[in-house]
């Protein structure tokens, strides 16, 4: 590798030579597995979404370039903040990146608590930023607020705040929040909240902070709306930072089938059936699973979102096993090395907790648990 990378040095950035690819386990997923690893929904949209994808394909427009007429006012809509506020997006991932493209340069620092969404990292490494990484810590893994606050001597241009945060699953508290974004915005410093979770966290939203001028947020509509595979999300802020965003994004990076499917946004009907998934998921499902770890001696971090965080220390097995194993009996789960020896399970329906109960029990009797 090193002998490529002094090889192609007069191509390529350092820092992207130096980088490694962000390459998630995607293949073969979709072949009859339980999913548990990704956090998508695990029922399909709502008919009328995909009615409205199935409408724009039998339109004879496959073969014309983006017209998006009403999607950003359908979305902003259901965000609840003005048209001008809102950039849709290719997935939250491109929210997240020319964010990042539009502030953060190279040797520039960006603040990053750790463990957290992939994307992050990668999108600074892009841009040749410097990460600092203070941890989640304490018993339920808890946003490092005051060490995010001392960072803001060091002048960073970007903080981040995932909320709720993707792996360990906790909401950052709005109050403590807001003191980190006054204070950065007093320095000039921007800071972007990722909620990508928020149907399972409603009343937890910082969106309205986006009245403060340093703040962007970014969602998606991967997990509670059921689109992932059209990649679909979305970015508000003050309306001459998005101004600013559009500059970077594609004036055609959104697809068509994913527009089309954003409008249904602005349908009663697709939001209350967000709002239902959104319920069985946190109201029932995830107490029942909670119940089920507690009674097998399986140890979980608290979380806000539609998936824990298990940890596997102590375990007669290790995570590593765990995913083999279950992946044996098709149903998926994430393995992570940060934090050491734990995954991510995803919470579905009832059904789906049924199953993953049921597969999970055989596991642990494998192993005389």
């Amino acid at each position: 590798m090193q002998d490529y990378i002094d090889k192609m040095a007069p191509m390529f950035r350092p820092n992207i030579l130096e980088m490694g690819e962000y390459a998630p386990p995607l293949e073969g997923r979709s072949g009859g597995y339980g999913l548990h690893d990704f956090n998508e929904r695990t029922t399909e949209p709502h008919p009328l979404v995909l009615q409205r994808i199935d409408d724009f394909v039998r339109s004879g427009k496959v073969r014309v370039y983006p017209e998006y007429g009403r999607m950003d006012a359908a979305v902003a809509g259901y965000a609840g903040v003005a048209p001008g506020q809102i950039i849709c997006t290719n997935g939250s991932d491109q929210a997240i990146d020319v964010i990042f493209r539009g502030i953060a340069g190279n040797g520039d620092v960006a603040v990053v608590p750790s463990p957290s969404f992939a994307m992050f990292y990668q999108s600074a490494g892009v841009q040749g930023a410097r990460i600092l990484a203070p941890r989640y810590a304490g018993p339920e893994l808890e946003y490092p607020y005051e060490e995010v606050y001392e960072s803001l001597e060091q002048r960073p241009k970007l903080v981040l705040m995932c909320t709720p945060n993707n792996p360990t699953g906790r909401a950052v508290d709005k109050a403590k929040a807001e003191e980190i974004i006054k204070e950065a915005g007093r320095r000039e410093i921007a800071v972007l909240i990722d909620e990508a979770y928020h149907e399972f966290n409603p009343k937890g939203t910082l969106i309205d902070l986006t009245a403060y001028p340093n703040v962007f947020v970014t969602r998606t509509a991967s997990k509670a709306l059921g689109i992932a595979s059209l990649r679909a999300g979305y970015a508000a802020s003050a309306p001459d930072n998005i101004a600013q965003l559009r500059k970077i994004r594609g004036p055609y990076d959104v697809n068509m089938a994913a527009a089309a499917a954003l409008t249904s946004l602005e349908l009663p009907e697709v939001r209350d059936d967000i709002a239902r998934y959104a319920a069985e998921v946190m109201a029932r499902s995830k107490p029942v699973v909670e119940e089920f770890y507690r009674r097998k001696g399986v140890r979980f971090y608290p979380s806000d979102a539609n998936f824990h965080l298990v940890d596997f220390n102590g375990m007669p097995f290790s995570a590593r096993d765990a995913y083999g194993f279950l992946r044996d009996e098709r149903l998926l789960i994430r393995p992570r090395s940060d934090p050491p020896n734990t995954a991510r399970i995803s919470i579905g329906t009832m059904n789906d907790t049924d199953l993953f109960m049921d597969k999970f029990s055989k596991l642990l009797a494998r192993y005389g648990q």
